[in-house]
């Protein structure tokens, strides 16, 4: 049987689907009435302790980073703790005043929550390198303007059209939806940008914490322009719940190890998806700016994002042509270095070879050493049978003689002296032993095997060695040979037989030495 692995949730997940699932219930289904004083007391507490306890657990998470990561988190933190300060004052304004304290003076405190928490995602998020900061900094320009158009159509133009409000009562009305929509472009942008994968979770709670003060957001300056709005309304949930994920993001933050920030590299998809956003959300930002009636605010934005996109197009331009020179340089320095690799293949070619050769030659005589003898030996065995080959196998006489009486060094004259006499064009010569030379002649029989003896004689006849002005040494050898296949087709039997031969010959003339010594007595 498979064993099922039960699944766990990890408390990540609870913390978020809790959230979630309280938040949309509240706003479903209303809870019973109870005293006004009651969920303004509960708001109250609430809304000043979620974002302070937030804003301790963004500090302990800084503390507990480095570099990019401890400024980011400081940053959020300050900002939280500015909603929280926000809090207060509205708490306080309320107790005294005894009405809805908007607008006043715990808005900027409240606001100031979201250009602290866009630098601490955005310091999360920056690239390494000044080129790449460029860059990403326009893409995300471009999706944000794209993003306030699209507000300023769908919800600032709504609440502007309140004019029986003051002008900064409806300005501070539209500041609280758009500063959660553009943090949460920045999350948005932040959590596919070069991060390490680890960052992912906290992002993602970062991000859904943002969507409820998002709606949270806009259903306050809803109910403030139709002048509905009171403390303890289930709006406040949202609030509540998003700063519940906001601590724990930066409790999940503390709990990763301490590493030294290295940016992963994007994979595939990550490639260019930001150009991507900015080019999807340029359709519906062209159609809000060309059937909207003209106004100031629809002239900026149209102009600042034409101008954001004409710089990135410049910055694309000056990236392709430097990704060109770049290209270029790097082939001429792939042709250096394919010409060295080249050059050095050769060159180490040529010393393996030389290499080789040296393994197979005598280092004495020049010709080839025993273990290259036996390999074409062995190669004989298992080559064509029906190719003749000749093995002749010649022996210098007396030289166990002339290394007694003359010295070894005139020993090795006469070897070096016979050795030069054996090579001949198309045949193979190798020291076979201390005073035996073995020679293969391939495609040979007989006649052709002792037209070479003959040869190798004839020269060794004209061949003496100078001992001093008045004496020289002659050179004298036996020799035998075999063919294959008449002969024999195995090499060991076939050397065998022309070494027989050898010294069957090497006898003849001992025999012959004794009998011309005999006559002459």
């Amino acid at each position: 049987m498979i064993a099922l692995t039960p699944l766990r949730p990890s408390a990540t997940q609870i913390a978020t689907t809790a959230a979630l699932g309280a938040f949309v219930a509240a706003l479903v289904v209303r809870p019973a009435p109870l005293p006004e004083d009651f969920y303004a007391l509960v708001e109250g507490l609430a809304g000043i302790l979620t974002p302070m306890i937030a804003a301790l657990f963004g500090a302990l998470a800084a503390r507990a980073g480095q570099g990019r990561t401890r400024l980011g988190w400081w940053l959020m933190s300050a900002g939280w703790f500015s909603w929280g300060l926000g809090q207060l004052l509205w708490s306080y304004f309320e107790a005294t005043n005894g009405n809805t304290p908007f607008p006043s003076l715990a808005d900027p405190a409240y606001l100031g929550f979201v250009p602290l928490v866009f630098a601490g995602i955005l310091v999360l998020a920056a690239p390494s390198t000044g080129p790449q900061r460029l860059r990403s900094g326009l893409d995300m320009l471009m999706v944000l303007i794209a993003v306030a158009t699209l507000f300023q159509h769908l919800i600032v133009a709504e609440m502007l059209s309140h004019s029986d409000l003051p002008l900064w009562t409806r300005t501070l009305m539209i500041a609280y939806p758009v500063g959660d929509a553009l943090l949460l472009v920045a999350v948005a942008i932040a959590l596919y940008s070069d991060l390490r994968r680890t960052d992912g979770p906290v992002l993602v709670l970062l991000m859904l914490g943002l969507v409820m003060f998002l709606v949270a957001d806009i259903g306050f300056s809803r109910d403030i322009a139709d002048g509905i709005y009171v403390t303890g309304s289930s709006i406040a949930l949202g609030w509540f719940f998003g700063f519940v994920l906001f601590a724990r993001a930066a409790f999940l933050q503390m709990k990763q190890p301490r590493i030294k920030e290295v940016a992963e590299p994007p994979r595939e998809w990550q490639y260019g998806w930001k150009q991507l956003l900015a080019a999807v959300l340029l359709v519906p930002t062209l159609v809000v700016l060309t059937t909207t009636e003209p106004s100031l605010s629809s002239a900026v934005l149209a102009v600042a994002f034409g101008v954001a996109v004409l710089v990135r197009r410049v910055v694309a331009i000056a990236d392709g042509i430097e990704l060109n020179r770049n290209l270029v340089a790097m082939h001429s320095e792939l042709m250096k270095s394919h010409a060295e690799v080249e050059k050095q293949s050769a060159q180490l070619a040529t010393l393996l070879r030389l290499e080789e050769d040296r393994a197979r030659t005598d280092g004495l005589t020049g010709v080839r050493n025993r273990a290259a003898i036996d390999e074409l030996l062995r190669r004989l065995d298992t080559g064509p049978r029906d190719l003749k080959s000749a093995v002749v196998l010649v022996d210098v006489d007396n030289l166990k003689s002339v290394n007694d009486r003359l010295g070894h060094l005139t020993g090795d004259r006469l070897l070096r002296a016979v050795a030069r006499a054996l090579a001949d064009e198309g045949v193979v010569v190798g020291r076979f032993g201390g005073d035996e030379f073995l020679v293969l002649i391939p495609d040979a029989g007989v006649l052709e095997a002792r037209t070479y003896l003959t040869r190798m004689h004839r020269l060794l006849q004209g061949t003496d060695i100078s001992l001093d002005p008045s004496e020289t040494l002659t050179i004298q050898v036996s020799a035998g040979y075999a063919i294959f296949p008449d002969d024999a087709r195995v090499s060991g039997v076939l050397v065998g037989i022309a070494d027989e031969r050898m010294y069957a010959e090497k006898r003849a003339k001992v025999a012959n030495a004794r009998v011309y010594q005999s006559g002459a007595a």
